[in-house]
């Protein structure tokens, strides 16, 4: 079989308002917190007013034009549109009468809904304008799809799905409003079920779950059509940062760059914390001179790019001191939150650091900024059956000075550098980004500070069950050798002190 011709409806199926009813109501200045549309009427109908005609006309002008500010694509006809509009193809047919009446403005509701259209993306990425109809009437959208000659059509109104007058040879799917995770999903394989019949091909082959990963995300291969996917979803965290937003736009700018080995972003929906990439068959590197030398390349691959594109990495900072405060954060909470036993250590810890802030050494502006792959490591690296390493976390993505990429590097708990891995990796960083190894040695130790704070907030956490011994132990002797300089004295002794800094 050729290309399939799928048709969609717009409102309530590409469309998801299930936003906006709620903030629709409050707009009409109403009592009531309803967010089903179905509720909506019959709360209207319930209503002793001569006027509930009026009253829903009113919401339904109200939902087309304002309402769409609040609304946003459904997530299993996203998955749809970017998985098939390359090898199918997608037409909308909508019936959507074109102004709202005269007491209501007379908008241009067609106009709206493609500018809704083309603000998501969607036109002309995955639909062809020539491909949307807008009809009048329910029987001349009928007429509509069925000279279309489509294969599929998927609707939300049983008066559409089930009319006699719909040509019998058009598979056809009920759409279900998509404001709860088991309807999502449900949309979802019912789409792909049906284009799996059509196809001749098997559900259960075409595609298939499985759990790979489920520590900070729970992460899901599955494919479609010989395509290998993964879906991810992202736990909700208290730290304020939005982890898809960051990950999933950022692969999607440097997919379009052409940047290599990286996994494709195909879709994400915000509601649901869910992004899908392509899936890396592969396995972790070890931390010798082929990682390390694939790492240069690909941050070399990284520099030219133009940064504005992207936001700021996830942590990113302007002065070195920024990193002592993060730490001085973690060390408050903790000097609070942790047993009595084990307080005088971390109190010990607070009022060193404090000395350090106060020192005053640490407060001076980072230079320059550059994309960053941050927290890069063989922990979040694919090495492939060619050989060629793939970088799969960009949660922390983003433009940030390199001091603190490179210090965080070498002091990350994960990654276990060998000396001479160590002086190899710190002397093509200071090539590539032309460090100075005095400003360098400071924010060295502050990273270092600031990662032990990390390492101790986890092995206090509740409910831990790893030992941390090991990471803390190494973090200490790290900072008490750099401290053991003197920034100013031993300024010509600074550059083979940072060239060879190694300690196990």
């Amino acid at each position: 079989m050729g290309k399939l011709r799928i048709g969609i409806d717009l409102d309530n199926t590409l469309i998801n308002y299930s936003k906006s009813y709620p903030a629709i109501m409050k707009e009409l200045n109403s009592k009531t917190k309803l967010k089903k549309r179905s509720e909506i009427k019959q709360y209207l109908k319930s209503l002793d007013d001569s006027n509930i005609e009026f009253e829903w006309r009113k919401f339904q002008s109200y939902l087309y034009t304002k309402g769409l500010e609040y609304a946003y694509p459904s997530f299993s006809i996203k998955l749809l549109l970017r998985i098939f509009n390359k090898s199918h193809e997608i037409f909308i047919v909508s019936h959507k009468t074109e102004f709202t009446s005269v007491e209501f403005g007379k908008q241009d509701l067609r106009l709206i809904s493609m500018q809704w259209l083309k603000h998501h993306k969607l036109v002309p990425e995955y639909l062809a304008l020539h491909n949307i109809h807008y009809c009048k009437s329910q029987e001349e959208k009928i007429s509509k799809i069925n000279s279309l000659y489509l294969d599929v059509f998927i609707d939300d109104l049983e008066a559409i799905i089930y009319s006699s007058n719909l040509d019998s040879k058009i598979k056809k799917m009920l759409f279900r409003i998509e404001d709860s995770y088991f309807n999502t999903f449900v949309n979802s394989f019912r789409i792909l079920n049906i284009l799996c019949v059509i196809l001749k091909k098997n559900l259960s082959n075409a595609m298939g779950f499985q759990k790979i990963y489920g520590g900070n995300s729970v992460i899901l291969t599955f494919s479609i059509f010989n395509l290998n996917l993964i879906l991810k979803k992202y736990q909700r965290k208290r730290d304020g940062r939005i982890r898809l937003k960051q990950e999933f736009n950022s692969l999607r700018t440097l997919n379009k760059l052409g940047v290599p080995n990286i996994p494709k972003a195909y879709f994400k929906s915000s509601i649901f914390k869910i992004g899908t990439y392509s899936f890396i068959n592969g396995s972790h590197p070890k931390m010798d001179d082929s990682f390390i030398y694939s790492l240069i390349k690909m941050l070399r691959d990284l520099s030219p790019l133009n940064k504005d594109l992207f936001y700021p990495a996830t942590d990113s900072i302007d002065k070195c001191s920024d990193l002592l405060f993060q730490a001085k954060q973690i060390l408050e909470i903790l000097r609070i939150q942790v047993p009595n036993e084990n307080r005088y250590s971390i109190n010990e810890r607070h009022q060193v650091l404090v000395k350090m802030i106060e020192s005053g050494l640490f407060d001076f502006d980072l230079p320059h900024k550059k994309l960053i792959l941050s927290d890069a490591g063989p922990h979040n690296t694919l090495r492939n059956q060619e050989g060629n390493d793939q970088y799969i976390d960009f949660e922390f993505f983003g433009y940030d000075t390199p001091y603190k990429f490179v210090a965080d590097t070498l002091n990350h708990p994960k990654i276990k550098f060998s000396q001479s891995g160590s002086k190899l990796f710190v002397t093509e960083m200071f090539k590539l980004y032309n460090l100075d190894y005095v400003l360098f040695y400071r924010v060295l130790l502050a990273s270092a500070v600031k990662w032990e704070s990390i390492v101790l907030r986890r092995y206090f956490s509740p409910g831990n069950l790893r030992d941390f011994s090991l990471e803390l132990d190494l973090l200490s002797k790290r900072i008490d050798f750099l401290r053991s300089f003197d920034p100013i004295r031993d300024v010509s002794n600074i550059e083979k002190l940072v060239s060879n800094y190694y300690i196990d």
